[in-house]
Parts: structure tokens; C-alpha cells; sequence
């Protein structure tokens, strides 16, 4: 992709602010990061959206209709709806923040979307006991 390419000029600043936080966590949280089997360092990113109201139909045809799985390099660990809200939550794991923010950016006309970096509770205590 050329720096001038519509989609790369729209991820850049997403790519950029997935690689702060995703070395802020690095720092702070040393153990946040797993090896996967190609000795590539992933993270896990939980998503948080919130179906636009005047785009609740779009987001059903689009969600039965297409395919709601994200890109290759991001895993779709689970995902969970809140019943009659329109709300939802994701959970996914990549060492790629670039695909990430597309998947995000595929969205992001429909929904009202944020994804953070997490860890659970096992990582978090080993980061806490040092």
C-alpha cells in the first residue's frame, strides 16, 4: 500500500495510537505479551460497540448478510451481545495492529466502536508480583 492509498491515510493515525498503547502496555506489563508458534508477540484487544440507532437494520443485513469475521492476523477469540441493546463486546488477540484497525475501520460506519488492550487476571497477577 502506497502512504497515499485512502485506506492506509485512515489507519495510520489508528496504527499509531494501537502501537502507543501497545508499547505503553509493554512497558507497564511486561507479561501482557505471548509468543504464539511463529515466535510473533500478540496482544489481546477487547472491543466495546454501540449500534448507531438510525443504523440498527444496516447492521443486521450486514452482520447475516456479510461475513463478520475479522481479516487474517485477527483472532476472534468470542464475542458477546447485550440483549436489546444494541451493544456489544468482542474479544480478539493479533500481533498486527494495522489489520486490527481495518476490521475496526470496516465498522465504523455503522457502530460507535473502541477497542483497549487487556489482560486477564493471570497476567496482570504476575505483572503485579514483579
Amino acid at each position: 500500500m502506497s502512504p497515499d492509498d485512502p485506506v492506509t491515510r485512515a489507519v495510520t493515525p489508528q496504527r499509531r495510537e494501537l502501537s502507543e498503547l501497545r508499547n505503553e502496555m509493554t512497558s507497564h506489563v511486561g507479561c501482557s505479551l505471548k509468543t504464539n508458534r511463529k515466535k510473533e508477540r500478540t496482544m489481546k484487544y477487547m472491543s466495546v460497540w454501540t449500534i448507531k440507532p438510525e443504523h440498527f437494520n444496516a447492521v443486521i443485513e450486514r452482520f447475516t448478510t456479510a461475513d463478520p469475521k475479522p481479516p487474517a492476523g485477527v483472532t476472534l477469540l468470542d464475542r458477546w451481545h447485550e440483549v436489546g441493546t444494541g451493544k456489544g463486546y468482542a474479544l480478539l488477540e493479533t500481533d498486527d495492529p494495522v489489520a486490527l484497525s481495518k476490521f475496526v475501520l470496516a465498522w465504523a460506519d455503522l457502530v460507535d466502536q473502541k477497542i483497549v488492550p487487556v489482560v486477564g487476571d493471570e497476567e496482570m497477577g504476575k505483572a503485579l508480583m514483579g
